[in-house]
């Protein structure tokens, strides 16, 4: 059975650790697992892939192929999955040492995009991050 307790106060943490003391005296085996950092939103992620599909169709509506992009010989138009798993996934990699991105922070995500943003400068491309309209 998993379950999880965010502490992010000083009452939230001694509130868990009187729950941490009961669930070790009732069970013969308790495993802990943590977290740092504040989890990317839904938001976040919606705008992740909305960002990715615009990006994918600024880029080839500016006929900049993959293969000027990274310079490797692929000559393919870009999508929004293309653009996932070659630029926001390595980069990803790079920044926040994540392999998949519902373990990015808020700040994480913010940071992936500033570097992809640059890159995409330098071929003449920016994309701002989405912004809901309220």
């Amino acid at each position: 059975m998993s379950q999880f307790w965010i502490a992010n106060s000083v009452s939230t943490r001694e509130e868990f650790l009187v729950y941490a003391e009961k669930l070790m005296a009732e069970n013969p085996y308790v495993m802990w697992e943590w977290v740092y950092g504040k989890p990317r939103t839904g938001k976040q992620n919606n705008s992740l892939y909305l960002y990715c599909r615009l990006l994918a169709e600024e880029l080839n509506k500016r006929g900049i192929t993959f293969q000027e992009f990274f310079k490797e010989g692929y000559q393919v138009p870009w999508s929004k999955e293309i653009v996932k798993e070659n630029i926001w996934n390595p980069m990803q990699r790079a920044v926040a040492g994540e392999s998949s991105s519902k373990d990015l922070t808020t700040i994480e995500v913010q940071e992936i995009y500033e570097h992809i943003n640059a890159k995409s400068a330098e071929v003449g491309v920016h994309v701002p991050w989405p912004v809901r309209e309220k």
